[in-house]
């Protein structure tokens, strides 16, 4: 009775054991499952976006939304095609981007400076990841429209005029606001072609 209760055990904690190894078996496969990240003009920031992408166990892939590299940013560009599986050019052409990209399931899809903002919004649409969408892009680059977009959610926001016109603008602060003024153009990053005006 007791080499049977003894087999009987020894049986038992066998069959624990395969299936536990099973389990970690099947876990790990879940681990290792693929999952890609897309960062589009990535440039200086580049190697950041990477290192993160990579902690995230997400594999990066790079998109330039341009046919050329942006000539102001490639001295002080990080990328490295070595960091991403995969390079595309983006030639305006998104069906035929979609069809490039081979690479699923995408979870992300990441800008690194305001150039790629469109196309970040109209990609991670079309790949149905987490999205801004495309209906307030224009509102996420162009100055103007940004401070509409604010003004009308019921934000404060500076005073704020648009015009080609330089007089126009001058009889607009004159009976508007009070200097200093800044002028800055519809689209442009951080402080690119903007004017401090005292007076």
């Amino acid at each position: 009775m007791f080499y049977k209760l003894t087999f009987c055990c020894i049986a038992i904690i066998l069959s624990a054991c395969v299936f536990a190894d099973e389990r970690l078996r099947f876990d790990e496969s879940v681990k290792k499952e693929e999952k890609y990240c897309i960062l589009i003009d990535g440039y200086k920031w580049s190697k950041y976006f990477v290192d993160m992408f990579l902690k995230l166990d997400c594999k990066p892939i790079y998109i330039q939304s341009t046919k050329e590299p942006l000539a102001r940013f490639i001295k002080s560009t990080t990328y490295d095609d070595r960091d991403f599986i995969a390079t595309y050019s983006y030639n305006g052409d998104i069906t035929e981007l979609l069809k490039a990209i081979k690479y699923k399931p995408i979870k992300a899809v990441i800008t690194g400076l305001e150039s790629g903002i469109n196309l970040a919004d109209l990609l991670s649409e079309r790949l149905a990841t987490p999205t801004n969408g495309t209906v307030k892009t224009q509102a996420r680059t162009d100055k103007f429209q940004m401070a509409e977009a604010l003004s009308a959610s019921g934000l404060k926001t500076a005073k704020y005029f648009k015009s080609n016109d330089f007089n126009k603008i001058l009889y607009w602060i004159k009976n508007n606001t009070t200097y200093p003024v800044v002028l800055k153009p519809l689209s442009s990053g951080g402080t690119r072609w903007s004017i401090y005006m005292h007076g």
